[in-house]
């Protein structure tokens, strides 16, 4: 069984006709409750560019983090 957080989440997909439902719901629960996306969109919103650190310098480490 699943919580409110879930049938949330599947009560959002859009019909398909002819589609797997199951497949597809499989397939966006799993990218919704990614932990390693979590993760790194943690990251990059705890980036903050330190006293030291150049305009361009930040864009590439926050970038590089972007892109992981």
């Amino acid at each position: 069984m699943a919580g409110m957080e879930v049938q949330n989440v599947f009560y959002t997909l859009p019909e398909e006709e002819g589609a797997n439902v199951y497949a597809r719901a499989v397939d966006a629960l799993g990218k919704h409750f990614a932990p390693q996306a979590n993760y790194e969109r943690h990251m990059f919103r705890k980036l903050d560019q330190s006293p030291t650190e150049s305009v361009d310098q930040y864009i590439t480490v926050a970038t590089e983090i972007r892109d992981v």
